[in-house]
């Protein structure tokens, strides 16, 4: 991983737990310096969103629990390659389940309801796989990543 390909932010742990930390950040938004504001949907949502302090929960390698202690400010860091692959894991698998459980339901029988029942099929289905898939410990590489802040 190069330094450009690399999402950083950072923020104080709260909290540690076996095998896992609490991170706190602090929202921010660079909408005050945008020329589009007013005409940006993102600038009405910041605007009417709670833009305090956001928690997440960050796993820790092994032994990385001594490593970190409460009210440390450190660096959380995600991939942007694998920022990418995990949206499509989320987005894709679902629509692609949608997709081909519509067109299993049409073959089997001709009508709409079969291809809408085929559809809603697939859809649960591949947000089950997505579930699934995201609980197991092959997804930790999708998320956050701690990182010390030296010489602050």
């Amino acid at each position: 991983m190069t330094s450009e390909h690399i999402i950083k932010e950072p923020g104080r742990i709260v909290a540690i737990e076996l095998g896992a930390a609490w991170v706190e950040t602090q929202r921010s938004s660079t909408c005050s310096s945008c020329s589009a504001q007013k005409a940006c949907g993102h600038g009405l949502i910041n605007a009417n969103s709670n833009r305090g302090n956001q928690r997440v929960l960050v796993p820790l390698s092994e032994g990385d629990n001594s490593q970190y202690v409460v009210d440390e400010i450190v660096e959380l860091t995600v991939d942007e390659a694998q920022l990418v692959r995990a949206a499509l894991l989320m987005y894709l698998l679902p629509l692609l389940g949608l997709l081909a459980g519509a067109s299993l339901g049409a073959a089997i029988a001709p009508g709409d309801f079969v291809a809408a029942f085929g559809a809603l099929a697939g859809f649960v289905l591949a947000l089950y796989g997505v579930r699934w898939f995201s609980m197991g410990e092959k997804f930790a590489r999708f998320g956050p990543k701690l990182r010390h802040l030296r010489g602050e």
